[in-house]
Protein backbone atom coordinates (compact mmCIF):
# COMPACT_ATOMS: atom_id res chain seq x y z
CA UNK A 1 0.00 0.00 0.00
CA UNK A 2 0.85 3.34 -1.11
CA UNK A 3 1.26 6.53 1.13
CA UNK A 4 -0.91 8.49 -1.95
CA UNK A 5 -3.77 5.39 -1.29
CA UNK A 6 -3.63 6.54 2.53
CA UNK A 7 -4.02 10.08 2.41
CA UNK A 8 -7.28 11.08 -0.24
CA UNK A 9 -7.37 14.79 -1.69
CA UNK A 10 -10.23 16.83 -0.47
CA UNK A 11 -12.14 19.11 -3.16
CA UNK A 12 -9.79 18.31 -5.37
CA UNK A 13 -6.54 19.37 -3.92
CA UNK A 14 -3.67 16.89 -4.37
CA UNK A 15 -1.02 16.27 -1.56
CA UNK A 16 2.23 14.66 -1.68
CA UNK A 17 4.79 14.00 0.47
CA UNK A 18 7.08 17.20 -0.17
CA UNK A 19 3.69 19.79 0.18
CA UNK A 20 4.15 21.65 3.15
CA UNK A 21 1.16 23.56 5.19
CA UNK A 22 1.49 27.63 4.74
CA UNK A 23 1.63 29.69 7.93
CA UNK A 24 -2.22 30.16 7.61
CA UNK A 25 -3.13 26.56 7.55
CA UNK A 26 -0.61 26.01 10.77
CA UNK A 27 -2.66 29.10 12.57
CA UNK A 28 -6.35 27.49 11.48
CA UNK A 29 -4.99 24.05 12.64
CA UNK A 30 -3.51 25.21 15.85
CA UNK A 31 -6.93 27.75 16.39
CA UNK A 32 -8.52 24.02 16.08
CA UNK A 33 -6.61 21.98 18.37
CA UNK A 34 -6.85 25.07 21.48
CA UNK A 35 -11.05 25.15 21.08
CA UNK A 36 -10.74 21.46 20.98
CA UNK A 37 -8.61 21.40 24.03
CA UNK A 38 -10.86 24.17 25.55
CA UNK A 39 -14.05 23.05 25.30
CA UNK A 40 -12.64 19.24 27.05
CA UNK A 41 -11.37 21.69 29.45
CA UNK A 42 -15.26 23.36 29.69
CA UNK A 43 -16.62 20.42 29.56
CA UNK A 44 -14.41 18.24 32.20
CA UNK A 45 -14.60 21.49 34.83
CA UNK A 46 -18.76 22.00 34.29
CA UNK A 47 -19.24 18.10 34.82
CA UNK A 48 -17.05 18.34 37.87
CA UNK A 49 -18.64 21.61 39.36
CA UNK A 50 -22.46 19.97 38.96
CA UNK A 51 -21.33 17.43 41.13
CA UNK A 52 -19.41 19.12 44.02
CA UNK A 53 -22.82 21.45 43.59
CA UNK A 54 -24.97 17.70 44.03
CA UNK A 55 -22.67 17.15 46.69
CA UNK A 56 -22.86 20.11 48.91
CA UNK A 57 -26.76 19.81 48.37
CA UNK A 58 -26.75 16.60 49.82
CA UNK A 59 -24.12 17.77 52.89
CA UNK A 60 -26.52 20.56 53.64
CA UNK A 61 -29.51 18.42 53.48
CA UNK A 62 -28.16 15.99 55.98
CA UNK A 63 -26.96 18.80 58.08
CA UNK A 64 -30.31 19.79 58.16
CA UNK A 65 -31.93 16.55 58.97
CA UNK A 66 -29.18 15.48 61.85
CA UNK A 67 -30.25 18.79 63.56
CA UNK A 68 -33.32 17.80 64.15
CA UNK A 69 -32.89 14.27 64.62
CA UNK A 70 -29.87 15.14 67.30
CA UNK A 71 -32.06 17.96 68.84
CA UNK A 72 -35.32 15.16 68.84
CA UNK A 73 -33.27 12.60 70.46
CA UNK A 74 -31.50 14.37 72.75
CA UNK A 75 -34.88 15.91 73.90
CA UNK A 76 -36.52 12.52 74.13
CA UNK A 77 -33.50 11.29 76.82
CA UNK A 78 -33.97 14.60 78.72
CA UNK A 79 -37.39 13.56 78.91
CA UNK A 80 -37.04 10.38 80.20
CA UNK A 81 -34.43 11.07 82.96
CA UNK A 82 -37.05 13.24 84.36
CA UNK A 83 -39.20 10.09 83.86
CA UNK A 84 -36.52 8.23 85.90
CA UNK A 85 -36.24 10.88 88.46
CA UNK A 86 -40.32 10.96 89.15
CA UNK A 87 -40.23 7.18 89.48
CA UNK A 88 -37.11 7.56 91.70
CA UNK A 89 -39.07 10.52 93.71
CA UNK A 90 -42.42 7.99 93.94
CA UNK A 91 -43.36 7.41 97.54
CA UNK A 92 -46.90 6.19 96.75
CA UNK A 93 -48.05 2.35 95.38
CA UNK A 94 -47.65 0.97 92.15
CA UNK A 95 -51.54 1.57 91.41
CA UNK A 96 -50.48 5.19 92.53
CA UNK A 97 -47.24 5.55 89.76
CA UNK A 98 -49.35 3.77 86.95
CA UNK A 99 -51.94 6.12 87.17
CA UNK A 100 -49.33 9.23 87.12
CA UNK A 101 -47.75 7.46 84.10
CA UNK A 102 -50.75 7.08 81.95
CA UNK A 103 -51.34 10.98 82.70
CA UNK A 104 -47.65 11.27 81.37
CA UNK A 105 -47.66 8.42 78.78
CA UNK A 106 -49.72 10.46 75.66
CA UNK A 107 -46.70 13.05 75.81
CA UNK A 108 -43.78 10.90 76.12
CA UNK A 109 -45.88 9.02 73.33
CA UNK A 110 -46.13 12.15 70.91
CA UNK A 111 -42.13 12.88 71.60
CA UNK A 112 -41.22 9.69 70.30
CA UNK A 113 -43.59 9.40 67.36
CA UNK A 114 -42.68 12.88 65.98
CA UNK A 115 -39.29 11.62 66.46
CA UNK A 116 -39.69 8.55 64.16
CA UNK A 117 -40.97 11.20 61.91
CA UNK A 118 -38.16 12.89 61.51
CA UNK A 119 -36.54 9.29 60.82
CA UNK A 120 -38.89 8.61 58.18
CA UNK A 121 -38.41 12.24 56.59
CA UNK A 122 -34.88 11.82 56.35
CA UNK A 123 -34.74 8.27 54.92
CA UNK A 124 -33.41 9.22 51.73
CA UNK A 125 -30.25 11.02 53.04
CA UNK A 126 -29.35 9.15 55.84
CA UNK A 127 -26.89 6.09 55.70
CA UNK A 128 -27.96 2.54 56.52
CA UNK A 129 -26.15 2.21 59.75
CA UNK A 130 -27.17 5.78 60.94
CA UNK A 131 -30.84 4.85 60.42
CA UNK A 132 -30.95 1.69 61.72
CA UNK A 133 -29.27 3.40 64.92
CA UNK A 134 -31.89 5.91 64.83
CA UNK A 135 -34.90 3.24 64.44
CA UNK A 136 -33.34 1.52 67.54
CA UNK A 137 -33.37 4.30 69.74
CA UNK A 138 -36.83 5.02 68.36
CA UNK A 139 -37.79 1.25 69.32
CA UNK A 140 -35.97 1.12 72.69
CA UNK A 141 -37.93 4.68 73.72
CA UNK A 142 -40.85 3.02 73.39
CA UNK A 143 -39.41 0.09 75.51
CA UNK A 144 -38.10 2.49 78.26
CA UNK A 145 -42.31 3.50 78.50
CA UNK A 146 -43.31 0.37 79.17
CA UNK A 147 -40.57 -0.32 81.44
CA UNK A 148 -41.67 2.79 83.73
CA UNK A 149 -45.15 1.00 84.05
CA UNK A 150 -43.54 -1.63 85.53
CA UNK A 151 -42.80 0.85 88.68
CA UNK A 152 -39.56 -1.04 89.14
CA UNK A 153 -36.76 1.71 89.07
CA UNK A 154 -33.58 -0.35 88.54
CA UNK A 155 -35.15 -2.09 85.12
CA UNK A 156 -36.09 2.03 84.38
CA UNK A 157 -32.36 3.08 85.15
CA UNK A 158 -31.45 0.17 82.90
CA UNK A 159 -33.27 1.11 80.16
CA UNK A 160 -32.15 4.86 80.47
CA UNK A 161 -28.80 3.21 80.48
CA UNK A 162 -29.37 1.42 77.28
CA UNK A 163 -30.77 5.04 75.70
CA UNK A 164 -27.72 6.48 76.62
CA UNK A 165 -25.41 4.31 74.85
CA UNK A 166 -27.83 4.07 72.11
CA UNK A 167 -27.72 7.95 71.47
CA UNK A 168 -23.99 8.45 71.72
CA UNK A 169 -23.69 5.73 68.87
CA UNK A 170 -26.00 7.62 67.44
CA UNK A 171 -24.07 11.18 67.80
CA UNK A 172 -20.70 9.08 67.03
CA UNK A 173 -22.37 8.15 63.40
CA UNK A 174 -23.74 11.23 62.57
CA UNK A 175 -19.82 12.76 63.33
CA UNK A 176 -18.28 10.26 61.49
CA UNK A 177 -20.63 10.75 58.27
CA UNK A 178 -20.37 14.04 58.34
CA UNK A 179 -17.08 14.14 59.14
CA UNK A 180 -17.16 16.32 61.37
CA UNK A 181 -13.30 16.34 62.65
CA UNK A 182 -11.86 16.76 59.19
CA UNK A 183 -14.13 19.61 58.85
CA UNK A 184 -13.29 21.51 61.50
CA UNK A 185 -9.59 21.00 61.18
CA UNK A 186 -9.56 22.24 57.50
CA UNK A 187 -12.29 25.28 58.66
CA UNK A 188 -9.64 26.29 61.24
CA UNK A 189 -6.57 26.37 58.85
CA UNK A 190 -8.90 28.17 56.52
CA UNK A 191 -9.68 30.85 58.87
CA UNK A 192 -5.88 31.23 59.95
Amino acid sequence: MRTDDLVKPVNGLSLTLGDSMTSSEIIALFATLISIFAFAITFLSYRRERSKSNQDLIFQEKIAAYKKLSFHANVLFESFFDLVEDLQDHDGTKKEWTKHLIKECGSYDDMVTKFQEVIFESIPILPEKVYRELIEFGLESRHFITSAFNGNSALTINAHDKLEKSLRNIIKLIRKDLNVDKVNINLKNRLR
